[in-house]
C-alpha cells in the first residue's frame, strides 16, 4: 500500500470534492489520481510530507507513518484519542515523532499488533489495511 493509495482512500471515504486542490508538494504528479486526495490531506493537517516540500506518494507506507495518518485523519473527524503509552514489546524501535501516534491508534483499537509487538518499520499491506479501514468504519459510527 503506498502512501498515495492510502491517503487516497480517505478522501474517498470522506468523500471529498477534489476540484481545487492543487498538490504543493514537489514530488507528486499533479496528474495522479491522488493528488487532489493528498493536498487535501495536506490542507487538513492529515499528513505533512516527508521533508523538503516533499510527500514520496508512491513509496510503501509502513505501520508508524499509517498511525500518524489515521490518528490525525481521525482528529480530523473530531475524535480525541487516547495517548496512554501502549505496551508494545518494539515500543523502543517507534520513531519518537511517530509514538504518540501509535499510542493513540492502539488504544482506540484501530491499528493492532502482532504478538504484542507493533512492527512500526513493517510495511502496511493492502490487506491490513483493508482491516484498519473496517475499524475505522465501526470507530466513526
Amino acid at each position: 500500500l503506498s502512501r498515495g493509495m492510502l491517503v487516497t482512500v480517505l478522501g474517498r471515504f470522506e468523500g471529498i470534492d477534489v476540484s481545487g486542490y492543487n498538490c504543493m508538494f514537489t514530488d507528486v504528479d499533479k496528474n495522479q489520481y491522488y493528488a487532489p486526495y493528498i493536498e487535501w490531506a495536506r490542507r487538513n493537517n492529515i499528513v505533512g510530507g516527508v521533508g523538503d516540500n516533499k510527500f514520496e506518494p508512491d513509496r510503501v507506507v509502513n505501520r508508524q507513518e499509517m498511525a500518524v495518518i489515521i490518528a490525525r485523519y481521525l482528529e480530523f473527524k473530531g475524535f480525541t484519542l487516547d495517548e496512554t503509552e501502549m505496551n508494545y514489546s518494539d515500543y523502543a524501535e517507534i520513531d519518537s515523532w511517530a509514538k504518540t501516534f501509535a499510542n493513540k491508534v492502539g488504544n482506540a483499537g484501530i491499528i493492532t499488533g502482532s504478538d504484542g509487538a507493533f512492527l512500526p518499520k513493517n510495511a502496511a499491506n493492502r490487506a491490513q489495511a483493508a482491516a484498519i479501514l473496517e475499524r475505522i468504519v465501526k470507530y466513526v459510527d
